[in-house]
């Protein structure tokens, strides 16, 4: 009987915990208060008047209350799936405070931006200065504050505007910046859960992958981009259309092409 009791309770909070944060105001978790030290605002409004986090199963439910990674899963105002993703853990962000402190009063500038893309994060690397000074010149539209925090943390919102769904690379579209956030598209489930998928559909996934290595490496104009934790967490399937996208961009090496265009 103490344990059915214990089991009701248990129940009780979570479906409290959930209704509860069901309602809660997704924007709260972008941290826009560091702003101007954040990834950027165009998207705050938007995201505030049309995102809701999304607890319609076990999996999302985890997610969203206890995610260590900080992705959140959530519906735009036309049941289309998205991911917030803050694009880095607790201890990450804490530690880009100490360097925020150290840089308040100080103007970035494009040197100082050129500089720290050189020195790269501990997943991603550019290949040499050229390189550096072609990535500010696709990004140049964005303001030096937003750049600097993106590159101290995490350089996969550069590859998204870089490599863009729009034209056709496999990541998910990025609908844009707030605060310490990030919001794209949700393109699927993990590819470790096609297993069961026919052979046919498992080919057509098996020869999009070849064909996104091969693309990384010589469709894009002026860059090469080579992946450097490519596992099936980072891959996700559309289960309807099985269209692919990677969706952990963290890790990688970003090289210019020598000869732009070829």
């Amino acid at each position: 009987m103490k344990c059915f009791q214990s089991i009701l309770i248990i129940i009780s909070v979570t479906f409290g915990v959930v209704i509860y944060y069901s309602n809660y105001p997704i924007i709260n978790l972008c941290d826009i208060e560091t702003c101007p030290f954040c990834y950027g605002d165009d998207y705050c409004v938007e995201l505030n008047k049309t995102v809701k986090l999304n607890y319609d199963s076990i999996t999302n439910c985890v997610f969203n209350l206890f995610s260590v990674k900080n992705v959140y899963f959530g519906t735009d105002q036309n049941r289309n799936g998205v991911v917030l993703k803050k694009l880095a853990q607790n201890h990450e962000l804490q530690r880009l405070e100490r360097d925020v402190l150290v840089l308040s009063d100080k103007n970035i500038t494009v040197s100082d931006l050129k500089l720290l893309i050189n020195k790269g994060t501990e997943n991603f690397y550019v290949c040499d200065s050229q390189t550096s000074g072609m990535v500010l010149e696709q990004v140049a539209h964005k303001n030096s504050v937003h750049l600097w925090t993106i590159f101290k943390i995490n350089f996969e919102p550069i590859i998204l505007e870089i490599f863009n769904k729009e034209e056709n690379w496999p990541v998910p579209k990025l609908y844009g910046y707030c605060g310490r956030s990030i919001l794209v598209e949700d393109c699927g489930v993990p590819l470790n859960r096609v297993a069961d998928f026919s052979w046919e559909d498992r080919a057509y996934i098996a020869y999009q992958l070849l064909k996104a290595a091969h693309n990384f490496s010589i469709s894009h104009k002026k860059f090469r981009l080579y992946l450097t934790d490519v596992s099936p967490d980072n891959i996700a399937v559309n289960p309807r259309t099985l269209q692919i996208a990677f969706v952990d961009l963290e890790h990688g090496v970003l090289q210019r092409k020598i000869h732009p265009g070829k």
